[in-house]
């Protein structure tokens, strides 16, 4: 497939390692690599985005509580300190046994090296289809980059235009995203359309109760039913019944994309990829993927604790490095996690721990003050 697209060729005697995204453990190693030149290496950053705006701090650029500059990085004084080539492209095909990545403007990259951190990713041809009206109606919640230029256009809507919003999908971001909303939007209607599963489920009862709670306190209407469709103004759902909506959050149907899952990587029975305790691919050792991407942590989980992703990033990173040295990489642990919470950006954290839950301001704040904290290390860069 790709013997008819023009190869971009890698330097002479450097090996070339290829970063498909922006995501946090790409941040990491560009700011490692800042610090620790590796003049052996050739490193290209695919990223369509100029600005990594960082998953777990959507709820509070959606909140309102932070703007975007607090929320996120932008991409090119790091880029222009290490010297990285950064093509503003997106990548179509990936030939995992020939090393070769296809971009959407028509060339390749060949690569020694290639790490996947690309963040949340929704198929919105294969939304469309399963939820139709989607792409015309909906509003996507990933890519974040997206939904952050869209966001402002949102809030400047006549008063007439929001008077309800639905946020659409199961799970722990479509809880905090829907409490964000009612944060920003005080006197708009609020509804959680759960996909047909019951609200916090899989969260242990205490904290599932901690959780309806704090629902009801919010006043945000919480819907077991799947979304069947969308039409201007309204939500089709299962049930028969049709939903006022001026404004649907679609966040259903995360998903590695679709070029990553047919590139050749080893999938397991259930067609997720497969990698080792490294984080490589275990059928090409040369790739390195995110733990979102595949982990035994379901990305869902890693979304619900956006400090998790902070944990990890910086080994990922170090595994890189280290690869491309020749050296061998250390296990990355994606274990349990024994202390859950819900932080949707008002200020309020609820967090459950051995069958206690409460709702907590001090935890909401250090939440906030901690991911803001490291994204103002990686802005500032390398001592």
């Amino acid at each position: 497939m790709l013997d008819t697209i023009p190869q971009r060729q890698r330097s002479a005697g450097r090996k070339h390692l290829v970063l498909l995204g922006a995501g946090i453990s790409h941040l990491h190693l560009l700011a490692r690599l800042a610090r620790q030149p590796q003049p052996e290496l050739q490193v290209t950053l695919v990223a369509g985005a100029t600005r990594h705006l960082d998953p777990s701090m959507l709820p509070a650029f959606i909140a309102g509580s932070a703007d975007l500059e607090r929320c996120s990085v932008a991409l090119n004084p790091l880029l222009q300190r290490i010297g990285v080539q950064h093509l503003t492209r997106r990548a179509i095909v990936l030939d995992a046994p020939n090393r070769t990545v296809a971009l959407d403007d028509g060339q390749a990259l060949e690569y020694d090296w290639l790490s996947v951190d690309c963040g949340p990713n929704q198929d919105r041809s294969r939304l469309d289809a399963l939820l139709p009206g989607a792409r015309e109606h909906g509003l996507f919640s990933y890519p974040t980059h997206l939904l952050a230029g869209l966001w402002p256009q949102v809030l400047e809507l006549p008063a007439n235009r929001l008077r309800s919003l639905a946020v659409i999908g199961p799970g722990p971001q479509a809880m905090v995203l829907a409490l964000a909303l009612r944060h920003r939007l005080p006197h708009s209607a609020i509804t959680l359309v759960t996909g047909g599963q019951p609200l916090a489920a899989g969260h242990g009862e205490a904290l599932a109760a901690c959780i309806r709670l704090e629902f009801r306190r919010q006043s945000i209407t919480v819907l077991n039913d799947q979304a069947l469709g969308l039409r201007r103004g309204e939500v089709l759902l299962g049930c028969g019944a049709r939903l006022a909506c001026d404004v649907p959050l679609i966040v259903a149907g995360q998903a590695p994309p679709g070029w990553l899952t047919s590139s050749g990587l080893a999938l397991d029975a259930g067609g997720q990829l497969k990698v080792d305790c490294f984080q490589r691919s275990t059928s090409h050792g040369e790739v390195m993927l995110a733990p979102d991407l595949a982990a035994e942590v379901p990305a869902a989980a890693l979304l619900e604790d956006g400090l998790a992703h902070w944990r990890l990033a910086p080994r990922l990173a170090d595994n890189i490095v280290r690869m491309a040295n020749g050296a061998e990489p250390q296990a990355i642990p994606v274990g349990p996690r024994r202390i859950r919470w819900l932080a949707g950006g008002n200020g309020v954290a609820l967090v459950g721990w051995a069958g206690w839950a409460g709702r907590s301001r001090w935890v909401g704040a250090w939440h906030a003050a901690a991911l803001e904290g490291r994204l103002r290390q990686l802005r500032l860069g390398p001592a």
